[in-house]
């Protein structure tokens, strides 16, 4: 009950946020300004910083974190925009929009608290880890990078098929287990090899100096964030707070355990695949430092629209982008202005473009990627099960999530979230997603994809991470019950709406993707290393 109450409570959120901003009319210039804007107070953070320590330019590693993840500030100064410019619409007192909009932006930013205090060190690293005696690590002119499982599987696919001679992966130690059972020999370095006594007890130094600092400033640093005559740091304080705390002697011990690493390795190249987290920050950040060229390969599409851009990272240590095409490459040229190095369109290891032709005579395993708020959907597919019975249903759970004790085995087929779907796809014969990024490598193999975003807020997901609506995958996009149903039938009985559904999908992915195979896009990056 409480739940249902928390996602009505959420829904009414939500549409409210799409009157206000339809009302306000959007206005791409100002939300890039805005932006800017928080991004430069981030970086203002510096004069804060110990002068000895200053040389690290810690502010730019807790930059994407600080402004997206252990604060709301860049979403919360866009709402408090949107709302006080329709307020004025209907109110020329701009004394009492400006109130009404700033109270209901503290209300909403109230809320966020306990999430802030809880976020505290970045995950995927022993930080206290203590290696002396390590082994020297031998050279490689190229380094690649990751810090999470999902960033892995891009990697994974590239070096199946690269043609370099070596190659050496710098790693969190608990990701090493992604590596068994390659076909290519990996050279795996651990970050944690290369923190020490000393910099562990630095590390523990700087989390007490760090708190201390931000408690005695707290005035100066209070004054940083006040945009459009209204002071938004209250109600993130916490957020702040862990920024000092927590990412920045964090940022420190990445900055030095990686300085380390590159030093040893002495790569011409360095590699990796997100720009958000304070490790992969860190080691773009070390690489341009030491005038070695960075290159990123995306793990996941960046967005289609410029707000998935900016929560996906910030790309100022960036040389080059490996990316998947054209659609990326012009969202790029506009909307990331700290990006000031080359787009390079290469396709993806993870796809291939033209997609498979596949020949499905017969419809009989569909494959169900989980998410999160999909009831619906998995009640749906047990009443067309009901009617279907000798139609297999499988449902894959999310890598890193437990299966959930609801899921009735006796109807599905349950597959673990032990490993990336791609892994199996090739057995299914339609592919169902609420807004999994998946759909774009079942689509590369020729597969129907159905799309359920039943949840209220996956429409909006599809749009702003794919350009995926009701209009561009006409007969794909489902947002009921029937609808869905009626789709796997028409997808089981009709050849010609097959047809006409992969013709969407092969366009969509035209759009998307450079038109090359994994195979050839492998080919090209490994042309471009070796340069």
């Amino acid at each position: 009950m409480q739940k249902k109450m928390s996602n009505t409570f959420s829904y009414i959120k939500y549409l409210s946020y799409q009157y206000i901003e339809s009302t306000a009319t959007r206005d791409d210039e100002i939300e890039l300004a805005l932006h800017q804007e928080v991004m430069d107070s981030f970086l203002k953070l510096r004069e804060f910083i110990p002068s000895h320590l200053q040389k690290n330019d810690v502010e730019n590693i807790i930059l994407s974190k600080g402004m997206v993840y252990n604060t709301g500030i860049d979403k919360s100064l866009r709402q408090y925009f949107y709302l006080k410019k329709a307020i004025n619409r209907f109110s020329r007192n701009k004394k009492f929009s400006n109130a009404v909009s700033s109270k209901i932006i503290d209300l909403k930013d109230k809320k966020l608290k306990d999430s802030m205090i809880n976020k505290k060190f970045e995950e995927g690293v022993d930080l206290f880890s203590n290696i002396e005696n390590k082994e020297k690590t031998r050279e490689n002119s190229t380094l690649f990078f990751a810090s999470q499982d999902s960033h892995l599987k891009v990697f994974k696919s590239y070096f199946e098929k690269t043609e370099l001679d070596s190659i050496c992966m710098l790693i969190p130690k608990k990701l090493s287990k992604n590596f068994l059972g390659l076909k290519k020999e990996i050279n795996l370095v651990f970050l944690e090899d290369f923190i020490d006594t000393d910099l562990t007890n630095s590390f523990k130094r700087n989390i007490e100096e760090f708190e201390s600092i931000f408690h005695k400033n707290e005035s100066e640093i209070r004054k940083i964030f006040s945009f459009l005559g209204k002071e938004i740091y209250e109600q993130h304080r916490f957020g702040l707070l862990s920024t000092f705390k927590f990412l920045m002697p964090q940022s420190l011990l990445f900055i030095e355990a990686s300085k380390k690493a590159i030093i040893e390795i002495n790569p011409k190249k360095i590699i990796g695949s997100r720009t958000r987290r304070l490790f992969d920050r860190a080691v773009f950040q070390n690489g341009q430092k030491q005038g070695i060229d960075t290159f990123i390969l995306f793990h996941s599409t960046p967005g289609m629209d410029y707000r998935e851009l900016w929560t996906s990272g910030i790309y100022n240590n960036i040389d080059y982008i490996l990316g998947w095409g054209d659609s990326h490459k012009k969202l790029f040229e506009k909307w990331e202005p700290n990006f000031k190095g080359k787009f390079i369109k290469v396709g993806s290891p993870l796809f291939s473009m033209p997609p498979k032709k596949r020949s499905i005579k017969n419809i009989k395993n569909i494959i169900y990627a989980s998410t999160r708020n999909d009831h619906l959907v998995i009640e749906t597919l047990k009443k067309f099960k009901a009617i279907n019975p000798k139609i297999s249903i499988t449902i894959k759970i999310r890598p890193g999530q437990k299966i959930p004790s609801t899921l009735d085995r006796d109807i599905f087929k349950i597959e673990s979230g032990d490993f990336p779907i791609e892994d199996i796809l090739e057995k299914f014969d339609i592919f169902i997603t609420t807004y999994s990024g998946s759909h774009i490598a079942a689509m590369s193999q020729g597969i129907p994809v159905i799309f359920a975003p039943f949840y209220f807020e996956f429409s909006n997901d599809l749009n702003a991470l794919y350009k995926i609506n009701k209009d561009t995958m006409s007969y794909a996009y489902t947002e009921k019950p029937k609808e869905l149903i009626k789709v796997i039938n028409e997808l089981m009985t009709s050849n010609i709406y097959r047809e006409k559904m992969i013709a969407q999908q092969r366009d969509y992915l035209g759009k998307l993707l450079e038109s090359v195979s994994n195979e050839e896009s492998i080919q090209k990056i490994d042309r471009i290393l070796k340069q």
